[in-house]
C-alpha cells in the first residue's frame, strides 16, 4: 500500500471554524469561517439571540453598520431577520476573503465588504446608519476614541461588546442605556440613542 503523507506542521491557509444563524430567512445555516485570527471570535449564540430579541421589532429594514466585522457573524444574522442593507468593515484581508465567501453563499446581495480599520471608516463614513454594532478585539481599548465617531453617523441603536473583566466605555449623555449582558467573556450593552437636535 502507497504511504500517507504526514500533513505539514506548518499551514499557510487559515484554520476554519463555523458560524451558525440562529434565526429568520437563512436560520441553521452554517458558513466557514477564518478561526486562527488573533482576537477573532463570533459572539456567542447566547448572547446574539438575545440582543436580537431586544432588536426584533427594529431589524426590519433597518441599515446595519456591523464594525470589527470579523465573522460577521452580528451582521450576517441581522440580514437574515431582515435587515435592509449592511456594510461590513474588517481590516484583515483573510477575514474579508472568507467574510465575502459567506455572502455569496447565502445570495445576500444588500452586503458589502470593506477592507479597512474601523476608526478609518467613521473617520470617512457620510451616509448614516440605523443600527452600528461594534465588537472590537478584547482588551485593546479601541473603542474608546471610536465612540465619538459613531455618533456623528447619527444611529439610532448601538451595540457594543467588550470583555466581561473590562469596563463600559464611556458615551454621549443621550445615548441611552436599553439593555446589558454579561455572559462568560462578554460584556454587552445596547444603547438607544436620542437625536440631539429635534426633528424639523
Amino acid at each position: 500500500m502507497p504511504k500517507r503523507k504526514k500533513p505539514s506542521k506548518e499551514s499557510t491557509s487559515p484554520a476554519q471554524g463555523q458560524v451558525r444563524i440562529i434565526a429568520g430567512q437563512w436560520r441553521g445555516r452554517k458558513l466557514e469561517v477564518v478561526s486562527n485570527i488573533d482576537g477573532l471570535r463570533p459572539t456567542p449564540d447566547r448572547v446574539r439571540e438575545t440582543l436580537f430579541n431586544w432588536l426584533q421589532y427594529e431589524i426590519i429594514g433597518a441599515r446595519c453598520l456591523d464594525l470589527f466585522a470579523g465573522t460577521g457573524s452580528l451582521g450576517l444574522e441581522s440580514l437574515s431577520r431582515g435587515a435592509a442593507s449592511v456594510r461590513f468593515v474588517e481590516l484583515d484581508a483573510s477575514v474579508c476573503q472568507s467574510l465575502r465567501k459567506s455572502i455569496v453563499t447565502l445570495g445576500a446581495k444588500s452586503a458589502i465588504v470593506e477592507q479597512t480599520s474601523s476608526e478609518a471608516f467613521v473617520e470617512r463614513a457620510h451616509e448614516d446608519f440605523d443600527i452600528v454594532f461594534a465588537d472590537p478585539p478584547y482588551g485593546k481599548s479601541l473603542l474608546e476614541n471610536l465612540i465619538v465617531k459613531i455618533d456623528r453617523l447619527d444611529p439610532q441603536w448601538v451595540y457594543l461588546e467588550v470583555g466581561a473583566e473590562e469596563s463600559a466605555p464611556q458615551t454621549p449623555g443621550h445615548w441611552g442605556l436599553h439593555r446589558e449582558l454579561r455572559a462568560g467573556e462578554v460584556f454587552a450593552r445596547l444603547y438607544r440613542i436620542e437625536p440631539t437636535t429635534p426633528p424639523q
